[in-house]
């Protein structure tokens, strides 16, 4: 079970979150709901016991326990698990079989799993080549077959197409019941609300307008016959992908977890280089990937802005400036998501390559990108964006993957 009360949470000094309570007792799935930048995740992180270790700049004051022990000792003692936004280096194994038996799970474990995700992921892939999606179920099931007593998910539908968000939320409200777990999910998403027990809203309002764009030179992207598979694998991840995105055109990528929206857009970049086919660019390209944040390596939010040679009233523009002096690694992910499409547009590159557009966005700030996003292709700049989901956004045309193609 878990316990809060009168919670108070500081980043690098500023104030995120104030007096929070939550009580969520065995067999309970919980959920924390609320805008971007309003704490969720910081709750999560509290919770995890592993606030003091890896976030820096984080403080808190208040009441916390975790099954009964405070959350450092529940982590240390392996009751607590946190599946992170950030997936990069969530195992310690090159793929998800190896780390089940790193930790001495049982074959029958091993086979309840298998079945689970029968169609879904294969066990033995490389977890590097894994797209977000597959990662995120990955991260769960592990979770779930090492047996943790209390599972804290960091925004879930960030990453899972619909089918498998809904497989994934009515399996874990079971075994919740079924083994006396204790699961806390944090998302933007109030769409969860059906699936559980509890709700906790975290309210802060965000303010975000888009910025007056210069109009550019257009951009232009054309794949002819594209195929694309990673080095020492049989597996295509891309089959005969044909697309072409004009000066102030819109395209959307959609498709399933593991379908190659991310892979599509890597090669866009020129960070992979195709097998086979034909790509075409012209323009400058600034892609966001889903983890932004490796290429933000300065101290501040103000700082990142200046040395790109912009307008820090940008920082304004995107609902940033309370946090203009904050280090963006303090930023929640949907906020690092605002700022970073805030800086794609305002670069004047004329070719903008956004993954998952809507990470972390809650309505507001999508809204707000969305607006830009329109502005941006009536100033002749191409963008192609990706989602796991059929979005309602403005665009000119939509590329649909499929995992069975």
């Amino acid at each position: 079970m878990i316990k809060v009360t009168n919670l108070t949470v500081r980043v690098n000094g500023y104030k995120i979150l104030e007096n929070f309570s939550m009580d969520v007792g065995e067999g309970e799935l919980a959920l924390i709901t609320g805008n971007s930048g309003s704490g969720k995740s910081l709750v999560l992180k509290v919770l995890s016991g592993l606030i003091d270790d890896l976030y820096r700049g984080v403080t808190y004051e208040g009441f916390v326990e975790v099954h009964g022990l405070n959350p450092v000792d529940a982590w240390r003692k392996g009751i607590v698990t946190y599946i992170p936004q950030d997936l990069s280096n969530a195992l310690i194994s090159s793929d998800l079989l190896s780390e089940l038996k790193v930790f001495k799970v049982s074959l029958q474990k091993i086979l309840e799993l298998t079945r689970f995700l029968s169609g879904r992921l294969n066990l033995s892939i490389d977890f590097h080549a894994l797209s977000a999606g597959q990662k995120f179920l990955a991260l769960i099931s592990t979770a779930i077959a090492l047996g943790f007593k209390v599972i804290l998910i960091d925004e879930p539908t960030s990453y899972l197409d619909l089918n498998n968000l809904r497989d994934v939320i009515t399996l874990l409200k079971k075994l919740a019941g079924e083994l006396g777990l204790t699961i806390v999910i944090a998302d933007r998403s109030p769409d969860l609300t059906r699936y559980v027990d509890k709700v906790f809203l975290l309210e802060k309002e965000v303010s975000c307008r888009p910025i007056a764009l210069k109009e550019v030179v257009g951009g232009y992207l054309n794949f002819s016959n594209v195929w694309f598979k990673y080095p020492n694998s049989r597996e295509w991840v891309l089959r005969d992908v044909n697309l072409r995105v004009e000066a102030g055109e819109v395209a959307l990528v959609v498709g399933p977890n593991g379908s190659g929206k991310s892979t599509l857009l890597k090669v866009a970049s020129g960070m992979y280089k195709q097998s086979k086919g034909e790509v075409l660019k012209r323009g400058r390209i600034f892609y966001i990937p889903q983890e932004p944040l490796y290429w933000m390596a300065l101290d501040t939010v103000e700082d990142e802005v200046r040395f790109r040679g912009l307008n820090p009233d940008l920082i304004s523009s995107a609902g940033l400036n309370s946090k203009k002096d904050v280090n963006p690694h303090a930023l929640s992910v949907g906020e690092v998501r605002r700022l970073s499409i805030f800086l794609a547009y305002a670069s004047g590159s004329p070719l903008v390559l956004i993954d998952e557009v809507s990470l972390g966005l809650d309505k507001t700030s999508f809204t707000c990108v969305e607006e830009l996003i329109e502005e941006a292709s009536a100033r002749n700049i191409a963008t192609v964006i990706t989602s796991h989901n059929l979005i309602k956004i403005k665009h000119s045309k939509v590329v649909a993957l499929d995992v069975s193609k």
